[in-house]
């Protein structure tokens, strides 16, 4: 999985409200590590950065 990643939305939006909504869980870099229980985390704890940018037909941003 890349770093950081551009996806167009266009087609999934819709005129009235919006809802941008990410779902995020443990997996090989935030699950438990080791035996006995392991520890959790020892990568870094998950976190979510994200941004949406708008652009209308006029170009306005």
């Amino acid at each position: 999985m890349p770093k950081s990643m551009t996806l167009d939305v266009t087609g999934h939006l819709h005129e009235g409200s919006n809802v941008l909504a990410a779902e995020i869980g443990e997996g090989w870099y935030a699950g438990r590590f080791g035996l006995f229980g392991g520890r959790r985390n020892i990568y870094g704890t998950l976190g979510l950065i994200c941004e949406l940018v708008i652009t209308y037909a006029s170009g306005e941003v």
